[in-house]
This record gives C-alpha cells, sequence and structure tokens, in this order.
C-alpha cells in the first residue's frame, strides 16, 4: 500500500521523492528501507535506490523510549530537581547559571511557575549562582 502510493507520487511528481516503508523479510523480521525514487524523463520507467535504515530506526526508537522513561522519572520524582549550564569566569569561578530544566517540585520551592522560570539565569529568578 505504501509502496504504490510511493510509486504513484514519483510518477505524478517530475521531483525525487522520499518514503520510510516497514517490510517483512523471508525469516519474518521486520527491517526498514528508506526509499528514493524519480521518475525518467518519458514517465515510462523510474529509478529507485533502497537503503536498509533498521539499525538507525531501532537506536532512535530505543531513544525516544528512554526518553520517556527519563522524562516520567523527572517528572514525578518526589523531590525538587533542576538542570542548569554554569557560567564560570576565567579563575573558574562560578558567575551564573541558567536554568535548562526543571521540574514541578522545584517551581513550587521556588514559589514560581515552571515557563517563567526556564531559560532564566539563576540571578534573575533570586537564586544565587
Amino acid at each position: 500500500m505504501e509502496f504504490d502510493a510511493f510509486l504513484q507520487k514519483v510518477f505524478q511528481g517530475g521531483i525525487k521523492e522520499y518514503c520510510d516503508i516497514g517490510i517483512n523479510n523471508k525469516r519474518e523480521l521486520l527491517l526498514f528501507v528508506h526509499m528514493e525514487g524519480i521518475a525518467a524523463a518519458d514517465s515510462q520507467e523510474c529509478c529507485v535506490m533502497f537503503r536498509d535504515v533498521t539499525e538507525s530506526r531501532i537506536v532512535q526508537q530505543s531513544m525516544i523510549f528512554n526518553e520517556s522513561k527519563y522524562r516520567a522519572l523527572f517528572e514525578n520524582i518526589s523531590v525538587a530537581f533542576s538542570y542548569h549550564q554554569i557560567f564560570t569566569n576565567s579563575e573558574g569561578q562560578v558567575l551564573d547559571a541558567i536554568l535548562l530544566e526543571a521540574n514541578s517540585m522545584y517551581a513550587e520551592m521556588l514559589g514560581q511557575q515552571l515557563p517563567d522560570l526556564i531559560g532564566r539565569n539563576k540571578s534573575e529568578v533570586g537564586l544565587s549562582a
């Protein structure tokens, strides 16, 4: 179905088309394939390149899964937690820090709304660096 739609676009569009699909191989393993295709000048033939992207797709899905686990832990932890980018001078002394991420407990501890804290310097929100 997806392959048919891809070919239809290739022959109708006149430009290079892209598509990612899953294919079951003979051993019933799912492979992910990236295809690029373009029709010939006479629109009677086309050139299609297939590239196996299974490994990168698995890594990507694993990263998304791990990110969701991290987010759930981060947002549901019962202690205030924050992540900052720290700025130092040439002697290594901390000058300030920008709040990159924090959980709701951190905002609650400061008595502020989380969106009002993210991306701001600690000194701007009344905290020492």
